[in-house]
């Protein structure tokens, strides 16, 4: 699983929320490929969370 600490970009929050989403994804798609299923819904559950905040942050949703 990927360790690297959230990127947190001071007043622009849909750029914070895509980085958070494309974090939970890349390790859904690790615990994936090493057939951690349930680890790997887990993070893409979380992915898909921050996913909708960007889309709505961005007017999307």
């Amino acid at each position: 699983m990927r360790t690297a600490a959230f990127l947190t970009v001071k007043d622009n929050k849909p750029a914070t929320y895509e980085h958070h989403a494309n974090y939970w994804l890349a390790n859904g798609n690790e615990a994936e490929e090493k057939g951690e299923k349930a680890k790997a819904e887990r993070c893409f559950q979380k992915a898909q969370f921050w996913l909708d905040r960007y889309n709505k942050a961005v007017g999307n949703a």
